[in-house]
């Protein structure tokens, strides 16, 4: 598989998985919606990301609000 392949594979196994666990119910609407990708060479590290929204200020709420889970989803880890 290409490495450009895996961005469709991880959006394809999300929506899977949001399918599956019954994440979505028929009461939730889809917002905003991002890809964030991080791209590797001999120089360094960057990182693309594209937003279904372009105002700033609802792609820096919806990066935070991912930090968080992350961080919420790390400590659920640490417990078991």
């Amino acid at each position: 598989m290409s490495d450009l392949a895996r961005v469709g594979q991880v959006a394809a196994e999300l929506i899977e998985a949001l399918d599956e666990d019954g994440a979505v119910t028929d009461k939730d609407r889809l917002g905003v919606v991002a890809i964030v990708v991080e791209l590797n060479d001999d120089i360094g590290t960057r990182v693309i990301y594209r937003c279904s929204d372009n105002r700033r200020w609802i792609q820096s709420g919806l990066f935070t609000a991912a930090i968080r889970s992350v961080w919420i989803s790390e400590a659920d880890d640490e417990d078991i």
